[in-house]
């Protein structure tokens, strides 16, 4: 009866730790109905699926056994909402067979109009429901861990890559120094040939390669009303309150956290062998969407990933494909045509030689053309095999800034910053005058010239950005856009 005390071992939980259960569906859980007015409860799953409870406690007594805690006030309509939670599927796709999903949030307006969502099975029609309700069931979930791979398990090899990319294929050291806490290791470690430096990597506890890349990922911009980072890295995404360091001051306007789309992971990527060496090399099956908040029906992308590194003709590449599925519709439903843009980002901090005030970012695109599409080089002066060579067959336009210069001269569009890059952030894509534009290079405002900056002004950051405009036809399914990062060279690996 409710104010009782039932030992939690008899509805399915392990620890026996008593606790107070509300058995009226309808009262509250405000202290009056059960002891526990000590603390703020709610509702707590233990057991999980097949065969979950819904108990009434606090999050300190769900947590004692490994019980999922629904939040405070929250109370237990039916035991079936503990079909949700944390590893149970996307509440985007269809199981048959299988009820709920993994965000309670979705679960309680989706089962709330439809019952079997959570007692029966998630099919098509709770799926869609789903994708009605962006604010409960497509918040930016926590993506699964990212993943490393490698070109060999030798580090001392020359060269040797290894890289810890998330779904997304994002990658990032935090902004505390030259390691990847709090999140799991997301970053990359690159030994050029040749004598260069190592560094001590606190994640791993041992001295690694240099890691040359502070931050590298797409954004996704669509007109000047949507944008989001593709990346599930907590220090960039929560940039202006960075662990350690003093916060960054920007505008609201230019918030890394922008709620105009949101992005939920799919399915986690599968690392494989696909070279027989039994270190793992590539990232299959990973995949995401991303959808427009502001009239969610509009922009609706479906992402699939495939990561590899590998050596070619003496080079260490990284190579990013994503295929696209256009899910787009109108307010009726009818599935329409999409234009955006993904724009690839690179905060590189080159530790080979100095530190990163004299990083050199240029191209020689323009002169040598071909099929690997424009390209952008940041490296160490005068030095090729610290080289870090963003290309694209899909890329319209590249840029390499210094932070601090000003493509077009005083006045008008900001001057290069990147940090990571919140400039561009805040345009909605690349400003106009940064397109095929090299800090230094050619006369003020000149654009398509080869050559390479020199460190002026005189400790400046250096960036790379290639911009990839996507136009998709309504319904339109197996889309691919590529990009590779040559490690090693000025000009991409063949």
């Amino acid at each position: 009866a409710p104010g009782e005390w039932t030992d939690l071992h008899d509805l399915g939980g392990g620890l026996g730790t008593p606790y107070c259960v509300s058995l009226i569906p309808s009262v509250l859980n405000d202290g009056t109905d059960c002891w526990n007015n000590f603390a703020v409860s709610g509702m707590c799953c233990v057991g999980g699926p097949p065969f979950p409870h819904c108990i009434i406690a606090t999050s300190w007594q769900c947590g004692i056994d490994d019980g999922i805690y629904g939040g405070d006030n929250t109370i237990c309509f039916f035991h079936e909402k503990c079909m949700c939670g944390p590893g149970v599927g996307s509440c985007l796709v269809e199981r048959l067979g299988q009820a709920g999903c993994e965000l309670m949030s979705c679960c309680e307006v989706v089962c709330t109009n439809d019952f079997a969502c959570c007692s029966f099975e998630w099919d098509q029609v709770c799926a869609d429901s789903a994708a009605a309700n962006p604010v409960a069931c497509l918040g930016d979930l926590e993506s699964p861990d990212p993943t490393t791979i490698a070109t060999g398990a030798d580090d001392t090899q020359e060269p040797w890559l290894s890289i810890s990319p998330d779904v997304y294929g994002s990658f990032m050291v935090d902004f505390v120094g030259y390691a990847s806490p709090p999140d799991p290791e997301n970053d990359d470690h690159y030994n050029p040939v040749g004598p260069h430096a190592i560094v001590f990597d606190p994640v791993t506890g041992e001295y690694e390669p240099a890691g040359p890349t502070f931050s590298t990922g797409f954004m996704f911009f669509t007109g000047g009303i949507g944008r989001e980072v593709l990346t599930a890295n907590s220090g960039w995404i929560d940039n202006a309150g960075r662990t350690g360091r003093a916060p960054i001051s920007r505008s609201v306007f230019d918030s890394f956290n922008d709620t105009s789309m949101v992005k939920q992971v799919l399915t986690a990527h599968v690392a494989s062998d696909t070279n027989g060496d039994l270190v793992n090399d590539t990232l299959t099956g990973g995949s995401f969407r991303v959808l427009l908040l502001a009239a969610f029906s509009s922009v609706d992308i479906t992402i699939a990933v495939t990561q590899s590194v590998q050596i070619i003709g003496g080079l260490a590449v990284y190579d990013l494909t994503y295929t696209l599925t256009n899910n787009s519709v109108d307010g009726g439903g009818v599935p329409i045509a999409v234009t955006f843009e993904l724009m690839r980002q690179y905060d590189g901090n080159h530790l080979y030689v100095g530190d990163h005030t004299n990083d050199q970012v240029g191209t020689t695109w323009n002169a040598v053309g071909g099929a690997a599409g424009r390209f952008v080089v940041l490296r160490e002066p005068g030095d090729s095999q610290t080289a870090y060579t963003m290309s694209s067959p899909d890329a319209d336009a590249y840029s390499g800034g210094l932070s601090g210069d000003d493509p077009d001269g005083p006045g008008g569009i900001p001057a290069h910053a990147c940090g990571t890059c919140f400039v561009v952030w805040g345009n909605f894509g690349l400003p106009a005058s940064w397109r095929d534009n090299i800090s230094g290079v050619g006369a003020v405002g000149q654009t398509n010239v080869d050559g390479y900056s020199t460190a002026v002004p005189m400790g400046a950051d250096a960036a790379t950005y290639l911009n990839i405009p996507v136009s998709m036809a309504a319904a339109e399914a197996g889309k691919v856009i590529s990009l590779r990062v040559t490690y090693g060279s000025d000009t991409p690996a063949p």
